[in-house]
């Protein structure tokens, strides 16, 4: 996930920019400390692009494999791993135009459901989601990086802590990302990705073999619990499409530019992903898919040999390492939103006097990121605490638009300030469809015994009793 222009958040999420007042400028803040709309459909449609294309891609096709061990029950994971996406995104782009403000999902949980539930995400997205994400990707990184320049195995886990505290130094001392250099990572992104695919199956090195050979072996679980288990990192890999609504206070015509910028987006990452998968599985075969952790740099080795690896490789550090930093600088937002809404440590909401970053914030979550790393066992543990955590709140808040739409109907006021008329199509089916498989794939995590995974939920749980405490003794100092 990247950086949303702009940099670093600097108004929290209830009080971010309102619309604009008649006669102003489209892209002028209301308020001299508010936001600026200056994000339009192409800026924004290459945001949730480089938001979802980051490390997974370079990595989950091997754990998928393991789970799902033919190439038709891989590249149907995808596609419906994809499907998920596009219904998530889209519901995700109406409240992102009933409420364009900065902060995304933290201000439509609170607008469903109350301030307990949105900090029970928020404190589990400090303390549990954004962690592992980041040390989901760091690890990606350090796996590429590792044999590349020849250090052993054992020290990719450093390497990654390494990575993780040089970006999160570099933003505490103001490093900023803006629309054009986001649009221009992006594009390499895309490109590297596109030419992989291509290159892969223009090589003729590959066998079409395949794609209608037998299953490598045989199922460990029964269909349904294989398809979810395959389908946790491959969520873990299309993450990112509600991101863009974290910078609605910056997205110029949000009815217009939200609902289209998601479904250009995700479509074209379901596509890429698709022709990724395709040329992995042409160039190796499920069974050696199964072994490969770096599966990016042995296809495109054998299709290329060792210049094939090293090209490669360079492309997935550089992507990681891009998207490493974009997921440090907006994994500050829900902290320090919280911080300035006055139920987070007032020191989280704080920043820099000379270099205007968030420092405290990035601190914690890079220090907890760094503890992710040394306590989790590996890629697949963190993607599944990962996609278990983040995507049970997609569920909640995907649940949360059904009760603003009744609470529409019923009291006859617009739920929400947000211009533009946009309505996410066939609704209630979707959701309902959402929610059930994302349930059912949280389930059967959680029924597989990681014990990380349970300790991750009870985390949530503690949530609503901490946030209950938390305003008590606020109200007993007075504040």
């Amino acid at each position: 996930m990247t950086a949303a222009p702009g940099g670093l958040p600097p108004a929290a999420p209830g009080s971010s920019a309102a619309p604009s007042p008649a006669g102003a400028s489209p892209s002028a803040p209301a308020h001299p400390e508010e936001l600026r709309r200056v994000i339009g459909l192409w800026d924004a449609a290459a945001l949730v692009v480089g938001l979802i294309i980051g490390s997974g891609i370079f990595r989950a096709p091997a754990s998928v494999a393991t789970e799902l061990p033919s190439a038709a029950l891989m590249l149907s994971a995808w596609v419906i791993g994809g499907l998920l996406s596009l219904a998530g995104g889209l519901a995700a782009a109406e409240l992102g135009v009933r409420y364009p403000r900065s902060g995304g999902q933290y201000v439509f949980l609170r607008e469903a459901f109350g301030p307990s539930v949105s900090f029970a995400f928020g404190w589990s997205n400090v303390l549990i989601s954004r962690p592992s994400l980041l040390a989901g990707i760091a690890l990606v990184f350090a796996s590429y990086f590792a044999p590349l320049f020849g250090f052993p195995a054992w020290s990719e886990k450093y390497l990654a802590i390494g990575a993780v505290a040089l970006l999160t130094l570099v933003n505490c001392l103001g490093v900023k990302a803006g629309t054009r250099t986001q649009n221009i990572f992006t594009a390499a992104k895309v490109l590297g990705l596109a030419l992989l695919g291509v290159g892969a199956l223009v090589s003729g090195r590959g066998d079409v073999a395949h794609f209608t050979a037998a299953e490598a072996a045989p199922l460990a679980h029964p269909l349904p619990v294989a398809m979810a288990l395959g389908l946790i990192t491959i969520l873990f890999t299309y993450d990112g499409w509600i991101d863009v609504t974290y910078a609605g206070g910056e997205v110029k015509r949000p009815g217009f530019t939200f609902p289209r910028a998601i479904l250009i987006g995700t479509l074209g990452c379901m596509l890429l992903y698709l022709l990724a998968n395709v040329a992995y599985l042409y160039l190796l075969s499920p069974a050696e898919m199964r072994q490969a952790q770096n599966i990016a740099a042995l296809a495109l080795e054998r299709a290329f040999g060792a210049p094939g690896a090293r090209a490669v490789s360079v492309l997935v550090m550089v992507s990681t390492l891009g998207i490493l930093n974009g997921a440090v600088l907006t994994s500050v937002r829900v902290p320090y939103a919280m911080a300035r809404d006055g139920i987070m440590f007032p020191a989280l909401g704080r920043v820099h006097p000379r270099t205007h970053s968030p420092v405290n914030a990035l601190a914690a979550i890079g220090a907890f990121t760094c503890l992710s790393l040394l306590l989790v066992p590996g890629f697949d543990r963190l993607a599944d605490i990962f996609v278990t955590t983040t995507w049970f709140f997609y569920a909640v808040c995907l649940v949360g638009l059904l009760l603003l739409r009744r609470r529409e109907r019923r009291t006859g006021v617009p739920s929400g300030s947000g211009e533009g008329t946009y309505r996410m199509p066939l609704a209630t089916g979707l959701v309902a469809a959402f929610v059930a498989a994302t349930l059912f794939i949280v389930g059967i995590s959680l029924m597989q015994g990681a014990g990380q995974v349970l300790i991750s939920f009870a985390v949530i749980a503690l949530g609503v009793p901490v946030y209950k405490f938390w305003m008590a003794s606020r109200g007993r100092r007075g504040a």
